[in-house]
């Protein structure tokens, strides 16, 4: 049996993934499990465990960017908490953020690294974006234990939202829905020019990708983010998010 999980920032991302690791790799909700084992999360924040034959993976959002050290800190305490046969602790950890919110990429690997640091975590290389790396921690009964955790900033390349990658994964597949997509963004970008509303980059992100959806899916405006992820779109069928989520085949 092995256990992984996927640290992720907010909704979109806790939805998409959802619905890209049932779609691409079978993973299952286990509500029973759910119910009777301690979900590792942030409180007030959204957290799922997933199974697929005899193994386990925990997706968990930790309401943004700047929280997703101390998810990353919860997750290594269970780690080091464990004790023999360790069925509890996780063989795995992914986080996965957007490349919006972050002052650079180095800056928040080294934040990771500074956690790891922190938790008396070894490591012989150093962190990078889209590889594994080997750790190794004695845990709390005196035993040493090993693990592997990654990093995914997406999009890598340049500066964007989930919501951005998505709209461009969107896009990248069908020349129609990106000239609707261009047409909202056009329509924030001149709807508000006083920045009454859309006073933060976040919020206009979010406008756009909301307004596409209310012309794709008008009968579902008013939904629930989650719910509205998974209407009438294949995300898995996007070469886009295929191939920035190829690491995740590995939980």
């Amino acid at each position: 049996m092995s256990q992984s999980v996927i640290l992720c920032e907010g909704n979109t991302d806790f939805s998409l993934l959802q619905i890209y690791m049932r779609e691409v790799h079978n993973w299952n909700e286990d509500k029973k499990y759910q119910e009777e084992n301690e979900v590792v999360k942030i409180p007030n924040q959204k957290s799922r465990i997933f199974k697929r034959n005899d193994d386990y993976l925990t997706v968990m959002a930790t309401g943004g960017c700047t929280r997703m050290t101390e998810g990353l800190d919860i997750v290594l305490d269970r780690i080091i908490q464990a004790s023999p046969p360790f069925e509890n602790a996780f063989n795995k950890i992914a986080i996965v953020t957007d490349n919006d919110d972050i002052d650079t990429v180095e800056e928040f690997i080294s934040n990771i690294e500074n956690k790891l640091t922190e938790r008396n975590i070894s490591f012989t290389d150093e962190l990078k974006n889209k590889e594994w790396l080997e750790c190794q921690v004695i845990t709390n009964v005196g035993l040493p234990l090993s693990f592997q955790i990654i990093v995914l900033v997406i999009p890598y390349n340049h500066q964007g939202a989930m919501e951005t990658f998505l709209l461009d994964a969107i896009s990248a597949n069908d020349s129609y829905d990106k000239v609707l997509i261009d047409k909202c963004k056009a329509f924030v970008s001149d709807a508000d020019p006083e920045e009454r509303y859309l006073n933060r980059r976040s919020y206009k992100t979010k406008a756009e990708f909301s307004s596409y959806f209310c012309i794709r899916t008008p009968a579902d405006a008013y939904t629930e983010r989650n719910t509205l992820m998974k209407k009438d779109i294949k995300w898995s069928n996007y070469s886009l998010i295929r191939s920035e989520f190829e690491f995740l085949k590995d939980l």
